[in-house]
């Protein structure tokens, strides 16, 4: 129940605060805003808000996940105050500031999350990258097999992530010397610290007897070892570390996409891309499964992140994304020429229609990577 809680929540904040950002924009300079909603499908409630001769309808529909803020004339060539006729600097800002409102949400997350975790994270070393600002390191990091209960380190009931401050005589060891050494030791009694990467402050010190036979498909420690990132911020660096953060996760994310699509071409694997998306039902898994580990500080990273990618996918220039108004704005400044609206309406249906089909195709995958389809059917079995 708590996970569904936190992802309405978050899809709210995500949705509410991006909208906002169009709807306030809009305001400002001077363009009537005939409606804001959050949500799709049917109406829970709403209420009319009018200030001079300027009315709003504000709606919260049933289905939370969207949004979107309705200007005056969008769409009406004849509407002489409409969206259509303002300058088009003024429809760019309108068009990004939804995305700039996803960063500044990005920023002020990243500031409280880094800020109380000593200006310092970890993110998974999934593909080679070097961070813009701030400093990094590569590190080796832990958990334990849960599922592997007579294992050496299964008694010292380590519930978290970990990194590996020390393995025998070696401070700092890569993934590499962490398995030499735990081949080396096995039989014999081996000393490691290890660091919470939750708290810093907590390092402890354990004692484990590799196995010399370990049960098949287990290790012999019981064990799985993950190479990651550490990145932090020091001296003149912390007071920015959010917004350092969030530039680091947006080069990074995107950067990781280009090079997942790249290595998808090359292979002809598209499961490499496909595996690394998710929709709403994936977000709900992850969310429920970074709240149970990680906690409530888990589901902020979320946000921060998906934050983020909110504001990257918002920048393509697809049909219904504010990325295709701005690009139609910038041909339209550049020829001094009206797109026919006629021609609009047909690019943002098939535009509506390929990212409908999209939404489906990537909802599908997400019950094939977790599992969910077989679940169900499991669960008919049974009955």
């Amino acid at each position: 129940m708590l996970a569904l809680l936190f992802f309405i929540l978050i899809i709210a904040i995500l949705v509410g605060v991006h909208e906002f950002g169009h709807f306030i924009t809009a305001k400002t300079l001077g363009v009537k805003v005939d409606e804001f909603a959050i949500g799709f499908g049917p109406k829970i409630f709403s209420w009319r808000f009018k200030k001079g001769s300027r009315e709003t309808l504000y709606r919260i529909n049933l289905i939370p996940l969207g949004g979107y803020v309705q200007l005056k004339g969008e769409g009406d060539l004849n509407d002489a105050e409409g969206f259509e006729n303002i300058p088009g600097w003024k429809k760019l800002l309108i068009a990004y500031a939804g995305v700039c409102m996803n960063l500044l949400l990005a920023f002020f997350i990243f500031s409280i999350y880094i800020f109380s975790f000593n200006f310092k994270q970890y993110i998974p070393e999934i593909i080679p990258f070097s961070v813009p600002l701030g400093h990094q390191s590569v590190v080796s990091t832990l958990i334990v097999d849960t599922g592997d209960k007579t294992s050496p380190i299964y008694k010292y009931n380590l519930n978290s992530e970990y990194v590996v401050k020390k393995a025998g005589d070696i401070n700092n060891p890569s993934i590499t010397q962490v398995q030499n050494i735990i081949g080396e030791y096995k039989g014999r009694n081996l000393s490691m610290k290890l660091e919470d990467m939750e708290n810093s402050n907590h390092v402890i010190d354990i004692n484990v007897v590799p196995r010399v036979n370990p049960p098949s498909g287990k290790g012999r420690v019981g064990i799985m070892l993950i190479p990651a990132y550490k990145i932090y911020f020091t001296g003149f660096q912390k007071p920015f570390s959010g917004i350092f953060y969030s530039i680091d996760m947006l080069e990074y994310n995107v950067y990781g996409v280009y090079q997942l699509s790249k290595i998808a071409i090359v292979t002809k694997t598209p499961q490499v891309v496909t595996s690394a998306v998710s929709g709403p039902v994936g977000i709900y898994e992850i969310t429920g499964s970074v709240y149970k580990t990680e906690g409530l500080w888990g589901v902020v990273d979320i946000l921060g992140l998906m934050s983020i990618a909110l504001a990257i996918m918002n920048c393509l220039p697809l049909p219904a994304l504010d990325g295709f108004l701005a690009l139609i704005t910038i041909i339209e400044m550049i020829s001094r020429r009206r797109i026919p609206n006629r021609v609009k309406e047909v690019i943002g249906t098939i535009g509506i229609v390929f990212l409908i089909l999209l939404s489906i195709a990537v909802t599908l995958n997400d019950l094939y990577n977790y599992n969910i389809i077989s679940g169900i059917l499991t669960l008919f079995k049974h009955v």
